[in-house]
């Protein structure tokens, strides 16, 4: 069986290769050797590294030995208006974030996903990543309040985000 990819403005489908090949450009360009001194916090065992991405840097948490890489600012590293609740909105985003959860998560609640995932499309819809971690109990996605808050996503999470707007900036040129 064939695996094939769709682009967000409708495209040509792309080959898993060539799915794969994005991937591995966006992974390198986020696995930048520039990394700074983890910073300890005191709460669930979370460490914080800053990473420089194109002049912009990039928080990761350690969670839980899991790595979380900030959303918000892989935003602020590309130029353009994106956003993660648009990112939330995309029915393809919701099932690559169903499956990850499925695979690594055992008190994920997939039938209150199930029934979330149903709306996704409709020009009405709209979830947030709190919503997701209250009713469905996500963990490959965390909001974070205060001074390093913002949106944060496990690293196969973040790499997906980054294809996407990654995609959208190369789309809109």
């Amino acid at each position: 069986m064939k695996l094939v990819a769709r682009t967000l403005s409708g495209g040509r489908a792309k080959s898993k290769s060539e799915v794969e090949a994005r991937k591995i450009k966006v992974e390198n360009q986020i696995n930048s050797p520039q990394i700074t001194t983890f910073v300890p916090k005191s709460k669930n065992r979370e460490t914080m590294a800053k990473i420089k991405v194109k002049d912009t840097e990039v928080t990761i948490l350690k969670i839980n030995d899991e790595d979380y890489i900030s959303l918000t600012d892989m935003i602020k590293a590309k130029d353009g208006d994106f956003f993660v609740a648009d990112w939330l909105r995309n029915r393809n985003t919701l099932e690559y974030i169903g499956i990850w959860e499925r695979v690594n998560n055992p008190t994920f609640n997939y039938g209150e996903f199930e029934v979330i995932k149903s709306q996704a499309g409709l020009n009405s819809f709209r979830v947030s990543v709190k919503e997701l971690i209250e009713n469905c109990n996500v963990i490959s996605l965390q909001a974070k309040t205060g001074r390093y808050g913002g949106t944060y996503a496990h690293k196969d999470i973040a790499f997906e985000f980054a294809m996407w707007i990654w995609l959208l900036s190369e789309v809109e040129v």
